[in-house]
């Protein structure tokens, strides 16, 4: 049992007795391999190692376009929230060296320009472009930032919007409701059906909330959750993860380790639920049950931002991540069809 642990546990090593038991050849090392099942000088040797290639090594790819970054800071450990009002994306960009923030907005993804004046804040949890309003956790907006009023302090781990009017906080233990912009909130439930937990990536989309992972103070989650009305939840899936081949050695067979950069939900792609890794190993579901992953075809991305926050949006079929950092590859965009 414990030989055949090792083997399942080694790709490489496992697909290589996989082709010696099948065929039952001579699978040796040799100079000039002739005959041999991985002799690419034979059509049986070159379709063997081929496949073999393509089993243990590449997995399913997709190319990404990197972008330089759009905000100003350049710090790994800064802070990022996004939010879509209309045809318009917002971002709340938290520079970690001073505690600031400045509200920036961009009509197509790559290319923003700063709202208002800056404001004292390191919270991106709550963060919505309502109407008349923009709400942050503990200051708000009536005229796009450009005077900050500051409000009591509106807790959670992430704020979603229903309408350009309403939007729901989760939080730890339970769920808020705004149906004036952020200016007031009342209790939905003080027990909601998902684990306690104190971090969290959310979207909202066609009449449903959507929660995914997050941690607790003993606990990573992968772990999908959909409600209507913030009361009642229904688990989607327990363990979000790829399945089947991914590549050897790539970045989605390291998904399970890689921390959660984004999370979308559309109905305009094949793919309905959508989630990146820090690597940009993108895993991708149809009904948030099973998922497969693809590959990015530039193997160098890493973020190494430590946050959980969803620093991805999408803009009709385009997927965007951002990062923090002036490196080209720490933003960038996939088409998804």
């Amino acid at each position: 049992m414990k030989f055949l642990n090792s083997i399942f546990k080694h790709k490489l090593t496992f697909s290589f007795y996989l082709v010696c038991i099948l065929f039952s050849q001579n699978c040796r090392v040799d100079e000039k391999p002739n005959g041999s099942l991985l002799d690419q000088g034979t059509p049986a040797g070159f379709f063997i190692t081929s496949a073999l290639f393509e089993i243990i090594r590449k997995g399913p790819t997709r190319n990404w376009t990197s972008f330089s970054t759009p905000f100003t800071s350049t710090n790994s450990s800064d802070l990022l929230s996004l939010d879509r009002k209309n045809q318009t994306t917002y971002a709340l960009y938290v520079n970690s060296s001073n505690n600031t923030s400045i509200v920036y907005s961009s009509n197509d993804g790559t290319n923003f320009s700063k709202l208002g004046v800056t404001v004292n804040t390191a919270n991106t949890n709550v963060f919505s472009v309502f109407n008349t309003r923009i709400q942050l956790s503990d200051n708000y907006s009536n005229n796009s930032g450009g005077i900050w009023n500051p409000n009591t302090t509106i807790s959670g781990f992430c704020m979603v919007k229903d309408s350009d009017t309403s939007a729901y906080v989760l939080g730890n233990g339970f769920v808020n409701k705004t149906v004036d912009e952020g200016a007031n909130f009342t209790l939905v439930t003080g027990s909601p059906g998902f684990p306690s937990r104190s971090s969290g990536l959310c979207t909202y989309k066609n009449g449903k909330i959507f929660l995914l992972g997050g941690q607790s103070s003993d606990s990573n989650f992968f772990d999908l959750w959909e409600s209507t009305d913030g009361n009642n939840w229904t688990q989607i899936s327990s363990s979000v993860k790829p399945e089947g081949n991914s590549g050897f050695y790539r970045p989605c067979d390291y998904f399970s380790n890689s921390r959660i950069m984004g999370f979308a939900y559309s109905e305009e792609t094949e793919y309905k639920y959508h989630v990146i890794g820090n690597n940009l190993a993108l895993i991708q579901s149809k009904d948030g049950k099973s998922w497969q992953c693809t590959n990015p075809s530039n193997n160098v991305y890493y973020s190494g931002t430590s946050t959980i926050s969803n620093r991805a949006v999408l803009v009709g079929k385009r997927l965007f991540l951002y990062g923090t950092s002036s490196y080209n590859s720490q933003n960038a965009y996939t088409d998804l069809e």
